[in-house]
């Protein structure tokens, strides 16, 4: 065994053969042929560990390992694996190791590019861009290239973290320093430590970001993300786990940490990450909605664990966007066929304490009566998250929407849900067809 330019690692599981491949070919055929390339058999079935061999023998570069039970590592197995990582990373003395996904790919000269820029640069981690194709590989859907930046200390704007942030979201597209590889192994046991595991790959890179001196990102895409159809956010996996809620928080926190390490954790950076959280939200309760594995009364009681998240109710009171979000999906949660009763809907979304939700619309009806509009709608956020269907803060929302000429958009849901509800409450009905006109 030899000193390596770099260790390419890779998990494979049932990967579809031309996807395995083109993975595996990407790496072997890179124009720098000085690696290793471990591969991890996670328990495969079919044809898989037969195509693995096949590699395997004819290029002694290809190490191969296997797990017998997919997910499902014992402490013997675990230890094997990360002995077989070592061995090949530290004990080799290799400078630099990187990551793919069995069904993604690097552009040939992926480990030039990277290694020369790494060792000019002296680099802990050099990050590059990446091209998003469909389940094809034939259309290219979008690309993401992160700003020219090198680093040679902890600090950067928050409009470089900004930009930066997408590259952290996952370990491809990567290079990074041998050294590195207990804390990549510690970035993962902490996201499992704290429950992440869709988002693992963000938690750890974030992790890592705060371990690190010298960063490097080249805008330039040397790697190839495929966009399966079936994912995790499409409702093809069953019911949706409420700790995904818990999820986008401890990312949320996680990056609240590297960007103060990098001291750039302003309000452009908390305005940045709020709308990360934000997205992540979107796209947890549209996965929800289009679950069809979810009976509508599950989806009720889901609804209400997300509003019941400290830090959605925190950025509610913050950001409109994030009450425009709780109407515009709580008009589609109200509408299946046939509609939920209205009694049902309200018993599961709303929370026990009507003493304080009366001192709340009655706080908001003050605020509304001096015009008092920001405060106003502060109030209505902290409401909406512990009674969005009462009918009362129903009317005081539209009033104030009404009455202040804003939240035009978040006024049309809000004036649909009210008069789906409420039909015979002409009040309701007069601010509503206001709103709608």
């Amino acid at each position: 065994m030899r000193q390596a330019k770099a260790v390419f690692m890779m998990v494979v599981y049932d990967t579809p053969e031309s996807w395995l491949r083109q993975a595996i070919e990407s790496v072997l055929h890179q124009t720098c042929p000085d690696l290793y390339f471990l591969i991890q058999d996670n328990g495969s079935t079919g044809q898989t560990a037969e195509i693995l061999r096949e590699y395997a023998g004819r290029d002694t570069r290809i190490v191969l390992f296997r797990n017998e039970v997919n997910n499902a590592m014992t402490p013997e197995e675990n230890a094997a694996w990360w002995n077989l990582v070592c061995r090949y990373t530290l004990e080799l003395e290799s400078e630099y190791f990187a990551v793919l996904d069995s069904d993604d790919s690097y552009a040939p000269d992926f480990l030039e590019v990277m290694y020369q820029i790494a060792t000019e640069k002296q680099a802990d981690l050099v990050v590059c861009g990446t091209t998003m194709v469909d389940e094809s590989g034939e259309k290219t859907l979008r690309e993401r290239l992160p700003p020219a930046l090198a680093l040679e200390r902890r600090e950067m704007s928050a409009s470089q973290f900004a930009q930066e942030y997408g590259s952290f979201r996952s370990v491809w597209g990567k290079l990074f320093r041998a050294s590195l590889l207990w804390e990549y192994g510690n970035g993962f046991a902490q996201a499992a430590s704290q429950q992440v595991r869709n988002g693992a790959d963000t938690f750890c890179i974030l992790y890592l970001m705060r371990k690190i001196t010298r960063f490097v990102s080249v805008p330039k895409s040397l790697h190839t993300y495929r966009i399966r159809n079936a994912s995790v956010y499409q409702g093809t996996q069953g019911e949706l786990s409420p700790n995904r809620v818990r999820e986008g928080e401890q990312l949320f926190l996680a990056a609240c940490q590297t960007a103060k390490s990098y001291t750039c954790l302003n309000w452009e950076a908390m305005h940045f990450l709020y709308d990360v959280y934000h997205y992540h939200i979107h796209d947890l309760l549209a996965s929800l909605l289009d679950n069809p594995s979810m009976s509508p009364e599950r989806k009720v009681s889901y609804f209400r664990t997300v509003l019941d998240a400290p830090l959605f109710a925190q950025i509610g009171e913050t950001s409109n966007r994030m009450v425009w979000l709780v109407d515009q999906m709580l008009l589609r949660l109200l509408t299946p066929a046939p509609p939920l009763p209205l009694e049902y809907c309200c018993s599961l979304l709303h929370r026990k304490d009507s003493a304080k939700q009366d001192i709340g619309k009655r706080q908001l009806l003050e605020l509304l009566d001096r015009d008092a509009w920001e405060q106003a709608r502060r109030v209505e956020a902290a409401l909406v998250v512990q009674c969005p269907l009462d009918e009362e803060l129903l009317y005081l929302r539209l009033r104030r929407m009404a009455d202040c000429g804003e939240d035009w958009e978040n006024a049309r849901y809000a004036a649909q849900i009210a008069r789906l509800l409420y039909p015979e409450n002409t009040a309701i009905g007069k601010l509503a067809e206001s709103l709608e006109s």
